[in-house]
């Protein structure tokens, strides 16, 4: 029945659809090594930076392409920085997380973006 209702929905034309390309083996590899590099060393600025922030309690280890920080008053730290246009990920929710956020790893200027804004922060 399904199938009939499909094949009545199909043009009757043949449209050809190239496959995607694949990559190369050993294409790219150079630049995502680079973009790895980078990940590593802005994750490692970040970490830094927000431990000597006054409302951040804890900066959790990371080996992903984000950091894990409790932050004194987190949902109200996480609105005002939603209101700059900084979106973080609030974790509150998930058990064990309370008082978290996360923030992804993103280029250097983002990340200022986002230390500047916890700086700023007075709870």
């Amino acid at each position: 029945m399904l199938l009939k209702v499909i094949a009545r929905t199909r043009s009757p034309r043949r449209w050809p659809i190239s496959p995607p390309q694949a990559p190369e083996p050993g294409g790219d590899r150079a630049a995502m090594r680079q973009r790895v590099a980078q990940i590593l060393d802005e994750r490692r600025y970040l970490v830094e930076q927000l431990r000597g922030i006054a409302c951040v309690e804890q900066v959790f280890d990371s080996e992903t392409n984000y950091v894990l920080a409790r932050i004194t008053a987190s949902s109200a730290v996480f609105k005002s920085l939603w209101d700059q246009g900084i979106i973080l990920r609030d974790q509150n929710k998930q058990p064990s997380l309370s008082g978290c956020l996360r923030i992804t790893i993103g280029t250097r200027a983002e990340s200022q973006r986002v230390i500047d804004a916890l700086t700023a922060e007075n709870v």
